[in-house]
């Protein structure tokens, strides 16, 4: 669990704790397998933005990573990585990395809270949260992680259970 750019301290009554913004844009970061040369990234970049609820999709060729940036409102993450699948794009299973965009700051123990709920789910490698960007990447592992309870996880912690926010 990292928290970078922490945020500032709140009182009990200014922190409401995390919650996910389903009106932005989400990111979804993983590496590919057998990419054949750097010509095809164009082409992959291509068939990544056909997928539904996709906005935007980059392939970089030397890292071999693509982030696509989709609307949650029309997709989750699951159905992004089937319809890459369907494309027939092979998906690394280990280092994937979800980018959330949250509505507010929360205090920093409320992030902390949330972070380790969420990492005692299996398949949840990391949790970073950039107070500055009020936003949480969640590295995790597929088919292992269950990102319904991620989510779930995220947003029921909340000052109230948390003795450490009301300093």
């Amino acid at each position: 669990m990292t928290i970078t750019n922490e945020p500032e301290r709140r009182s009990a009554r200014g922190c409401r704790g995390l919650t996910i913004d389903r009106s932005a844009n989400q990111r979804l970061e993983f590496g590919l397998t057998n990419l054949a040369c750097a010509g095809a990234t164009a082409t992959l970049s291509e068939r990544f933005r056909s997928v539904k609820a996709a906005t935007d999709a980059v392939v970089n060729p030397v890292t071999e990573r693509t982030v696509i940036e989709f609307n949650p409102r029309e997709a989750n993450v699951e159905e992004i990585l089937a319809a890459s699948k369907a494309l027939g794009i092979t998906i690394q299973p280990v280092g994937l990395r979800w980018h959330l965009q949250l509505e507010d700051a929360a205090c920093p123990a409320c992030v902390r809270a949330a972070c380790r709920e969420a990492m005692q789910i299996i398949g949840v490698q990391e949790m970073v949260y950039d107070g500055h960007a009020h936003g949480l990447t969640v590295g995790f592992t597929v088919p292992l992680a269950d990102l319904k309870a991620v989510i779930r996880a995220i947003e029921a912690v909340h000052c109230c259970d948390t003795r450490s926010c009301r300093q």
